[in-house]
């Protein structure tokens, strides 16, 4: 039986990820700025011939393709405001060709991006558990959906995959991986907090109550973390 939402609730969930994808874009700058420091640090570190040629070519690389990467990671957030029922994670893309035969860069950087969803999930897990219960009260749904802009791992999918659109290479990734993981993780946690409460404000779930929603078993668990319920 299909749910009526409420227009006001649906617009109200749209202001929330509207606040989120502009509050988590307002890293980037930032971030590019750390990302440069600490190449223009490792380019000032001693080594062989070899080492300090890759360490400049990263630096040129990224003066280069940073404005881009920043561009177009946040025109994609913004596309993915509104296109939320298929997840880049999703199997329907790999099961229309051979695992064999799919490119080794795309799975690379599913593992980039998985690696950096659970950093943050790790910082922002209390705030998202709030923020997915408040959008699932307001949209009458069980679950974020699977391409929701809400969930971490769209979101560093999609930073992920600019990175490699702006001619971004793995390699300089992981030379400033623990300077992305940090600041991301950080700043995920402060864009969560920001839409609950902007929902708070307008009377939705000011307090949050896990009770109608717990299996009357004695041993039901409540992960506030994922917002599933399990049951022995």
């Amino acid at each position: 039986m299909a749910v009526n939402i409420n227009n006001k609730n649906a617009f109200l969930a749209l202001q929330a990820r509207d606040l989120f994808t502009k509050y988590v874009a307002r890293v980037l700058p930032e971030l590019s700025t750390a990302i440069r420091e600490k190449i223009s640090a490792l380019v000032e570190l001693p080594g062989n011939a070899s080492d300090l040629q890759d360490r400049r070519d990263a630096f040129l690389a990224f003066r280069t393709g940073s404005t881009i990467w920043i561009k177009e990671t946040v025109n994609a957030w913004d596309y993915a405001k509104t296109c939320l029922t298929t997840s880049v994670f999703g199997r329907s893309s790999l099961d229309s060709i051979d695992f064999e035969l799919v490119d080794n860069e795309v799975i690379e950087n599913k593992i980039l991006a998985s690696r950096l969803a659970l950093r943050m999930l790790d910082f922002a897990s209390w705030e998202l558990s709030d923020l997915r219960l408040r959008i699932q009260n307001l949209e009458g749904t069980l679950d974020l959906h699977m391409g929701d802009v809400l969930r971490p791992e769209i979101i560093a999918h999609h930073l992920v995959a600019q990175w490699s659109a702006a001619l971004l290479t793995r390699q300089l990734w992981i030379l400033v991986q623990d300077v992305i993981l940090v600041r991301m993780a950080m700043h995920m946690q402060e864009a969560y907090h920001a839409a609950n409460e902007f929902l708070i404000q307008q009377g939705v779930m000011a307090e949050i109550d896990l009770r109608p929603l717990i299996k009357r078993t004695p041993t039901a668990v409540v992960s506030r973390s994922s917002g599933w319920i399990n049951s022995d």
